[in-house]
């Protein structure tokens, strides 16, 4: 009789252990978890991390995840979390989520940026500009640019550059070059005897023209400014499309242009030492100002996104869909946008701006903002594609006050 009681006994046990763990492992499979300090069962959320790096590794509040990336974390009680990405070499990525019951938290861009930048690159021997040689190197609109004594070389910036498709822009000297800026297929030089050429990027092809500096291009006219005066010419520089006199009564001193589809846009700076530059939106020929207010510089993004810069400090965006600006972030030092292309990595948008002397990455939210190539001399770069960049770095030689300028590739998925 005893016996029998006590396998009854376990018997009962062992369902009631086997009922409560399926009770259990069901309110687990539901989103639900025991809150030990309400002492409640709660619903829960998810943090979703699609970054793709096996080597790295997810730390949520200073605990390590297992398994290898990309991958979920599941049954995550609210509340806000720090999240943290890490790889050995790598500085660790860092950010406060929160998660909500029955919602997915993504990360968003997850980028690891090594701690030591130059092992990460490749410099290409064959482009640099070493101490007393006549010229420089130039990255600007895509291309690799070569100044020499007599010559201009250049060809367009790939993935796998090595220079194999220089070419030569006819009739220009090197030696003479001031600045460079590219326009679609087209490149306008201007020297330093205050001439300028227009040059067709495919033929080589050089074409001398007697117009101002003050142009731009976007889409598929040049955009001329002069004092108050705005006017739209063909591709030729030859004719006049439409003009407009004043502009809001101001004296333009810069103009900017960026075309996003089929929609055209130039931002207009008008007062010298003050930061009340205004962004339109170009159609039919009129100027519709946005609802950016005054700005200090801008950047259109690959995708269309505009970012832009006010008070020196402060990075905003502007939601095309509602018409309405939105705050990003401010930054103690003055910031100004130099990227036209936002960086796609690997799970997300990375943006590249410049804070005084030094290159910043940071993602679309400016959540997480890493510098660049702090002390390592690094004045100009390009973005080529979403893996891949090409910086110029000057290594200063104290006793010459001579530079020798170096051409580095970096693929960032390597």
């Amino acid at each position: 009789m005893k016996n029998s009681w006590q396998t009854w006994f376990w018997r009962g046990s062992l369902l009631l252990i086997f009922v409560m763990a399926l009770m259990v492992s069901l309110y687990w499979a539901n989103g639900f978890q025991y809150d030990f300090i309400s002492n409640q069962i709660r619903r829960t959320g998810i943090i979703d991390i699609s970054y793709s790096d096996t080597r790295a590794r997810v730390y949520l509040d200073g605990q390590k995840m297992e398994g290898n990336l990309p991958f979920v974390i599941n049954n995550v009680l609210p509340g806000r979390y720090q999240l943290a990405v890490g790889r050995e070499g790598y500085w660790d990525y860092s950010i406060d989520i929160d998660v909500a019951a029955d919602l997915i938290s993504r990360a968003g861009s997850v980028f690891l940026y090594p701690r030591d930048v130059l092992a990460q690159t490749k410099e290409l021997q064959a482009w640099t500009m070493e101490n007393g040689q006549e010229g420089r190197i130039i990255l600007e609109g895509g291309y690799f640019w070569r100044s020499e004594d007599t010559r201009l070389l250049f060809a367009k910036l790939r993935s796998d550059f090595d220079g194999a498709d220089l070419r030569e822009a006819k009739g220009v000297a090197g030696r003479d070059i001031k600045s460079i800026s590219v326009f679609g297929k087209l490149a306008h030089l201007e020297m330093a005897d205050g001439q300028r050429y227009i040059v067709d990027l495919l033929t080589g092809e050089s074409k001398k023209v007697n117009v101002p500096a003050n142009y731009v291009f976007a889409g598929d006219k040049w955009y001329f400014y002069q004092a108050n005066f705005l006017a739209a010419l063909d591709q030729q520089l030859e004719n006049v499309i439409w003009s407009k006199q004043p502009i809001e009564g101001q004296h333009i001193i810069a103009l900017r242009s960026f075309t996003a589809g089929k929609r055209n846009f130039v931002a207009l700076d008008f007062s010298p030492g003050r930061r009340d530059g205004v962004f339109y939106e170009l159609q039919n020929n009129q100027l519709l100002p946005l609802d950016t207010g005054h700005i200090d510089s801008v950047a259109l993004a690959a995708n269309g996104q505009l970012h832009y810069t006010k008070d020196g400090r402060e990075i905003w965006s502007y939601d095309f869909k509602t018409g309405k600006p939105v705050f990003l972030r401010r930054f103690e030092n003055q910031v100004s946008l130099i990227s036209a292309d936002l960086l796609i990595h690997h799970s997300g948008d990375l943006l590249i701006l410049k804070m005084k002397d030094r290159y910043l990455l940071a993602d679309v939210n400016f959540e997480n903002v890493q510098d660049m190539f702090n002390g390592l001399g690094v004045v100009q770069l390009q973005v080529v594609s979403p893996k891949t960049l090409y910086f110029v770095r000057y290594l200063t030689e104290q006793a010459e006050l001579e530079s020798t300028a170096k051409l580095y590739s970096w693929d960032l998925e390597s």
